[in-house]
């Protein structure tokens, strides 16, 4: 899947795509509130830490749904720890 789709006016950058593809698996108004509490309780499930372990934070998203792209899952990672 390449990272950025093209659409009239130009192209999406990488977290505007990766706020679509949120929208879109958690399909409602709420998509993104819903989102970040989905991503916080997998990763204290797994006791995971995004801001001293990103990486195994994001495996741990994509694991716990298989349809997030790797730049999903990062900007879920990064709504759970509230850098968005």
């Amino acid at each position: 899947m390449p990272v950025s789709m093209p659409y009239i006016g130009g192209w999406r950058k990488p977290a505007q795509e990766a706020e679509m593809q949120v929208r879109g698996i958690f399909a409602d108004d709420a998509s993104l509130e819903r989102g970040a509490a989905w991503a916080i309780s997998v990763l204290q499930d797994e006791d995971i830490d995004p801001h001293d372990q990103p990486v195994r934070a994001i495996k741990a998203l994509r694991t716990a749904d298989k349809r997030l792209s790797l730049i999903a899952a990062r900007y879920l990672m990064d709504l759970a720890s509230g850098k968005h």
